[in-house]
């Protein structure tokens, strides 16, 4: 007869057999499975396939250390890090955990893309999930082994508040506002729930965006920096993988020519490295510290989008041709890409040298409109006894061309400037102002009628220098609306749009995008559209006048002006001289509107 089975013995070492000794790595390889529909590469975690990725992972396993700092690109696995972590922590040490997100719309996605997937792929956290469903809800999910993860956004002091948390996870750290709400930094707030822990883990990620960001202050303040070394399979050098080194054939050829044909070459011997080089150059690959110190508490790795299986080298190629002459995709390229912060010093040129550098981007005359524009727009900064504005030519491609600038001392004569001039374009046509964005900080009920009559060719805005939810502008409130009418104010982030401006003014002269002013400008103008740098204050980069009495009115104007082309959506025009003659003829047929009567246009 068959031995009968102890059915008590079995439940008892089923519950205190000792854990297997692994680590975070190794748990995800044994465990981890990847959701179809939720990854290119869905299946059993493989640390092969991201072999970087494993050392970042197995400090979680560290107890000294404290905080693990990733600074990366995107498209390498940095939310899978997390994730990693995440399961690890919930399956083999459970506690208290924390995930924090930019805001809770992030939070919504990540969960049911990421989170909620793992753990119903994954059979040992699926086994733990709580049998109550109030138990499982996008802010809390209690597991039946006591591990609990509170999902929390960075926006919000609330969520972030009043637990005490064993484990946090902080992602995408450079999208957080600077204060959560009223509160001090959302980043503070959630590290001091993990005060009482004396074997806490904080887990910092990111893209970065700029020198003073979060993840880069992190990152450059950490006990350790690690970067990742690769050997060439040629000479077998060790290296970092650095943009520079990536070569195209025919540097003045076609994007797709340059993405057929770049290599990765070896800063040593020269030689070439493919694409097809790339994983067994992983499988080798090293963390190398910067520094080697004793009793280290932090820890920070860096990983550019070059060590992606997933981006070719030829890919980069492309995008930096792409970019380059696009400052804020530029930008993206070295944050998104490269994992480098966006570096910019020239604001702190003297005014003078500033002034001289504008010089070199005087083109057309006053008042002629090259014929490639697609569109004019206006700007008005008004002040107590006179309004000062700018009119701007834009091409799809938002290469601009300065029209006009000046400054009146009534809405009689902006009326003019603006609505009763045409200007002539150097084909012979002629062009109206087709948006003015006219401030409404001063004088506000006079530019609320003003704009009333000329809605929709004229609109109210209120500048404001804060983040808008992530939008340059915001559009008039509801309750605004009934109260003001059509002139109720756009709120507009200045600072946005005199980055935008600004990263123009840096394309040289005749290429795409550059910014132009005209032969003949006035010093005034020049000296006010140089009267402002960008510094850091409060942890965020700001504009501000370079003296305390300097005038900046026009520069004010330039942005209105660009915030005009912004919401006439630019690069969607498209050259069309037989609309543009309809448009011209219907603004002179209804010309007498200006001075009262129907709509135009």
């Amino acid at each position: 007869m068959p031995k009968k089975k102890n059915n008590i013995a079995d439940a008892f070492w089923k519950v205190f057999q000792p854990l297997p000794n692994l680590t975070v790595s190794e748990w995800a390889e044994r465990y981890r499975v990847i959701p179809p529909m939720k990854s290119a590469e869905p299946g059993k975690w493989k640390n092969d396939r991201t072999p970087y990725l494993k050392k970042i992972m197995d400090a979680f396993n560290d107890e000294n250390i404290e905080e693990i700092v990733f600074c990366s690109a995107t498209q390498v696995g940095k939310t899978q890090v997390i994730l990693n972590m995440l399961g690890y922590a919930v399956d083999f040490d459970p506690d208290s955990i924390m995930v924090v997100y930019p805001t809770e719309d992030t939070g919504r996605d990540v969960f049911r893309d990421f989170i909620d997937p793992m753990i119903n792929s994954s059979r040992n956290l699926r086994n733990k999930k709580p049998d109550n469903a109030n138990d499982y809800t996008l802010t809390r999910i209690s597991f039946k082994n006591g591990a609990t993860i509170f999902l929390a956004w960075a926006n919000s002091p609330a969520s972030l508040a009043s637990k005490p948390i064993r484990y946090l996870f902080l992602d995408e750290v450079d999208k957080y506002p600077i204060n959560a709400g009223k509160e001090a930094s959302p980043i503070e707030l959630a590290k001091e729930r993990t005060s009482t822990f004396w074997n806490r883990k904080i887990v910092m990620v990111s893209t970065p965006t700029t020198e003073s960001g979060h993840i880069w202050q992190a990152y450059e303040h950490a006990d350790v920096q690690y970067h990742f070394y690769v050997p060439c399979p040629h000479c077998g050098h060790y290296q970092m993988l650095k943009f520079e080194q990536v070569r195209w054939e025919n540097k003045t050829g076609t994007f797709i020519e340059a993405e057929n044909t770049a290599y990765y070459e070896c800063e040593k011997c020269g030689g070439k490295i493919y694409d097809h080089h790339k994983p067994k150059m992983l499988l080798k690959g090293e963390w190398r510290p910067d520094k080697r110190i004793r009793n280290y508490k932090t820890v920070a790795f860096h990983l550019s989008g070059l060590y992606s299986p997933w981006r070719t080298f030829g890919q980069f190629a492309r995008k930096f041709l792409e970019s380059k002459n696009q400052p804020e995709k530029l930008q993206n390229f070295v944050n998104s890409w490269l994992a480098e912060p966006w570096r910019d010093n020239t604001t702190l040129l003297k005014q003078e040298e500033a002034i001289e550098s504008l010089k070199t981007h005087i083109q057309g005359e006053m008042g002629l409109v090259p014929s490639d524009a697609v569109a004019l727009t206006a700007g008005v900064d008004v002040q107590a006894d006179k309004m000062y504005f700018v009119i701007r030519a834009w091409k799809s491609d938002y290469t601009s061309w300065l029209i006009l600038e000046g400054v009146v001392e009534d809405f009689d004569t902006l009326e003019s400037v603006l609505f009763m001039n045409r200007y002539k374009t150097a084909d012979g046509d002629s062009m109206a102002v087709e948006l003015a964005c006219i401030d409404s900080g001063f004088r506000t009920k006079e530019v609320y009628e003003f704009v009333a009559k000329h809605y929709p060719y004229a609109r109210a805005i209120k500048g404001a220098s804060t983040d808008l939810a992530g939008r340059p502008y915001s559009l008039p409130s509801s309750e605004t609306k009934k109260q003001v009418g059509p002139a109720a104010p756009y709120i507009v982030n200045t600072n946005f749009y005199k980055d935008f401006i600004y990263m123009r003014m840096r394309i040289p002269p005749m290429e795409s995008g550059s910014w132009y002013i005209y032969n003949g400008v006035s010093e005034d103008y020049l000296k006010q559209v140089t009267s402002e740098v960008r510094v850091l204050n409060k942890g965020k980069v700001r504009w501000v006048k370079r003296t305390e009495h300097a005038q900046n009115h026009l520069w004010d104007a330039e942005v209105y002006a660009t915030v005009a082309a912004d919401m006439l959506q630019v690069p969607f025009r498209k050259k069309n001289k037989e609309q543009k003659t309809i448009v011209v003829k219907k603004r002179k047929h209804k010309s007498n509107w200006i001075s009262g009567g129907g709509g135009w246009l």
